[in-house]
């Protein structure tokens, strides 16, 4: 009967401290930090939209193209340098703004788009890395066509209850306070939105 072979001590702690000190993969560390940086995120620039979503019309696009960027980020290959996982999610953000910025009309149509495909692909598979082309086309076609034809209305009346969502989003909290907070600053957003709104035009 064969005896099993005795590792000795010092080789058995070479191995372990090999392995501690093992870096951990760029991708793995790029996407764990944003993770802790994408709550924050979305705080900031629901915080925004909720009083300003109207006025910065590109604000929408941008958020909704980066926060898409960031779900499917994991595929990104794991060959490419670790500021690609920044470069991906704030070069669809870029492009999403700009196509904005250039053409109003299309931008409502865009961002109703973005919006409404986000919100359908997180309802139905939330959290994942993957894009269920489904709910995110069936989505964005009802988003765009809302934000398409009621214009600067919808506009206010998404980015308002985005806004507060992101915002709550950041805390933990009972069902029923995260729906009273969600409730009062989404009022409070879209009145900002129409106050501001009747002033222009006035």
């Amino acid at each position: 009967m064969s005896r099993a072979k005795v590792v000795p001590k010092e080789d058995r702690l070479l191995v372990r401290n090999f392995h501690k000190a093992s870096p951990e993969p760029v991708e793995g560390l790029s996407h764990r930090k944003g993770e802790q940086i994408m709550p924050v995120f979305r705080a900031v620039v629901g915080a925004v939209l909720l009083f300003l979503g109207r006025e910065l019309k590109f604000l929408l696009a941008a958020a909704m193209a980066a926060l898409i960027s960031y779900r499917l980020s994991p595929h990104i290959p794991a060959q490419w340098p670790g500021w690609s996982f920044y470069a991906v999610i704030g070069g669809a953000a870029l492009v999403a703004a700009a196509i904005v910025i250039a053409n109003e009309r299309v931008g409502y149509f865009l961002s109703g788009f973005l919006a409404g495909g986000y919100y359908l692909m997180e309802y139905y598979a939330p959290g994942l890395a993957t894009l269920p082309l489904l709910p995110f086309i069936m989505g964005g076609l009802i988003g765009s066509l809302i934000l398409g034809l009621l214009t600067d209305w919808a506009l206010m009346i998404v980015t308002a209850l985005l806004g507060a969502y992101y915002i709550t989003d950041l805390f933990r909290l009972t069902y029923t306070a995260k729906t009273l907070i969600v409730a009062g600053l989404f009022i409070l957003g879209a009145l900002t939105q129409a106050i501001l709104m009747r002033m222009q035009k006035d």
